[in-house]
């Protein structure tokens, strides 16, 4: 990135908009929209506090698919890359995965449709920018810690 430049980040308001779905896991109802989004919990990279996103997701049965829509400026990305281990929680299950940032560009244009698919094109287009995606993976063959708390 050229000097200068500042990296896209969003504004107040839609990072906090964006939070919403971390009530409904608090009150115990997750499970009502665990086909739409999981909990991802980081380790804070400065501050070593436990952080939770809200994130949309695709499975493939063995792996599942993370877009950061605002490319490597997101805060749990930075958070999963300097330490990979994280918590996925969907519904009332929970996985303790290694996440794995995947940089070939053919592999993000290959999930993509994916996202497109269960989220709708359109919706994708509005919330994710294209130009700047960043794909990490969890796979469950790598899983730490099973728990079905």
């Amino acid at each position: 990135m050229g000097k200068g430049i500042k990296p896209l980040r969003p504004n107040w308001l839609r990072r906090r908009l964006a939070k919403w779905p971390l009530l409904p896991y608090r009150l115990g109802l997750g499970i009502l929209i665990a086909r739409q989004v999981l909990i991802l919990t980081t380790r804070g990279r400065v501050s070593a506090k436990e952080r939770r996103t809200p994130l949309w997701y695709v499975s493939d049965g063995d792996n599942i698919y993370c877009l950061s829509g605002w490319g490597a400026s997101s805060d749990w990305w930075k958070n999963l890359e300097a330490s990979p281990k994280a918590l996925l929680q969907i519904g009332m299950r929970r996985w303790e995965l290694r996440g794995e940032v995947i940089a070939e560009r053919q592999e993000v244009e290959r999930i993509l449709p994916e996202f497109q698919k269960k989220y709708g094109r359109r919706t994708v287009g509005l919330f994710y920018h294209l130009d700047r995606l960043v794909l990490v993976i969890f796979p469950k063959t790598f899983q730490v810690q099973d728990d079905d708390r």
